[in-house]
C-alpha cells in the first residue's frame, strides 16, 4: 500500500461538508465557462476565419492558464501558505477534514465532466456559428428575391426581436429566425435550404407582429420551405405524408363507423381523394 505523504494532504475547515465543496467549486467551475463564453463573443466579433478563431482561442486559453497558475503562486506566496504544518494546523487536525490530494482532484475531474460536456458542447456551439459568406449564390438571391413579394430581408438589421418572440424557442432552443434571416440574405444556399430549422417554424406570426421593420419572416419561411422542396431537400417525413394524401386523399383512413356516424348526422359522404390534395402531390413532385 503506497504510504500518504504529509504533503499530500491537504485540510479543510472544521464542520465543512462535501456538499459545500462541491457547490463553491462548481460555483468556480461556473465562472470559467462565463470566461469561455465572453471569449468566443470576442472572437466571434473579432474574427471572421473558424481557423483564425480557433487557433487563437487555443492560443490565449494556454497563456491565460499559465498567468493564472503565476497569479496563484504570488498569492500563495503572500498569504505565508508555505508554513510548517505545526504552525498552520496545530491540534486543531482532528477537527478538520482531511482529504488526500491527488484523490481530491480526481473526484474534482469525475464531478466536473458535466461542466466539461457543456463546454464541449459550447465550443461545437461556437464553431458552428461560423459560416464562409465568401461565396454567395447570386442565383438563389435572385429566386429570393422573386418570391418573397412584400417582404424584404434587405430591411432585417438582426435586432433579434424574432428571436425573442419566437415560442418554439422554449422547446428547440438552438431554433434562431434571426440566424436564418442572415443566412438567406447573404444568398448562403446550402446553409439556409438544408437546415432543418427553417421547417420548425409554427407560422404564429408573432415576429411579424413585432418586427420593427415588417420583414415578416414567416412568409420568408414559407418561401425557402417551397425553394428547399423544389430542390429536393425537403425533409423525408415530409415526402412521406405526400405520399400518403395522395393515395388515398387523408393521412388516416375513414371507418365504416366514422361513415355511419356521418350518415347518421347527415353529412357528405367523404371523397376518397379531393382533387386539391392530388394537384398539390403533383405539384410537390
Amino acid at each position: 500500500m503506497k504510504r500518504i505523504k504529509e504533503e499530500d494532504i491537504v485540510y479543510f475547515g472544521p464542520g465543512v461538508s462535501s456538499e459545500e465543496i462541491d457547490k463553491e467549486f462548481n460555483n468556480l467551475y461556473g465562472k470559467l465557462l462565463d470566461y469561455t463564453e465572453e471569449l468566443f463573443r470576442v472572437l466571434d466579433r473579432l474574427c471572421p476565419s473558424g481557423e483564425d478563431q480557433a487557433r487563437l482561442a487555443m492560443s490565449l486559453g494556454t497563456t491565460d492558464g499559465e498567468t493564472l497558475q503565476r497569479l496563484i503562486e504570488k498569492e500563495c506566496e503572500k498569504r505565508r501558505v508555505v508554513k510548517t504544518r505545526k504552525e498552520v494546523y496545530g491540534s486543531a487536525k482532528t477537527q478538520r477534514q482531511q482529504v488526500v490530494l491527488d484523490q481530491f482532484i480526481k473526484s474534482r475531474v469525475r464531478k466536473t465532466l458535466m461542466i466539461e460536456d457543456i463546454i464541449d458542447k459550447m465550443l461545437a456551439r461556437a464553431h458552428n456559428t461560423i459560416v464562409d459568406i465568401s461565396k454567395p449564390d447570386t442565383r438563389f438571391l435572385r429566386k429570393l428575391r422573386s418570391k418573397l413579394g412584400a417582404s424584404d430581408l434587405s430591411k432585417c438589421f438582426q435586432c433579434s426581436v424574432c428571436v425573442a418572440s419566437c415560442p418554439v424557442r422554449e422547446i428547440e432552443a438552438e431554433f434562431n429566425p434571426r440566424r436564418i434571416m442572415k443566412l438567406a440574405k447573404l444568398g448562403l444556399k446550402d446553409l439556409v435550404l438544408k437546415n432543418e430549422f427553417i421547417w420548425l417554424c409554427s407560422m404564429c406570426f408573432m415576429c411579424q407582429e413585432r418586427c420593427p421593420q415588417n420583414v415578416r419572416p414567416p412568409e420568408v419561411m414559407t418561401v425557402l420551405r417551397n425553394i428547399a422542396t423544389e430542390e429536393g431537400f425537403a425533409p423525408p417525413n415530409l415526402l412521406k405524408i405526400i405520399d400518403v394524401l395522395s393515395e388515398s386523399g387523408r393521412l388516416y383512413p375513414v371507418d365504416d363507423f366514422t361513415e355511419d356516424e356521418r350518415d347518421d348526422r347527415g353529412l357528405p359522404e367523404v371523397v376518397a381523394k379531393p382533387e386539391f390534395i392530388i394537384k398539390i402531390a403533383e405539384a410537390e413532385r
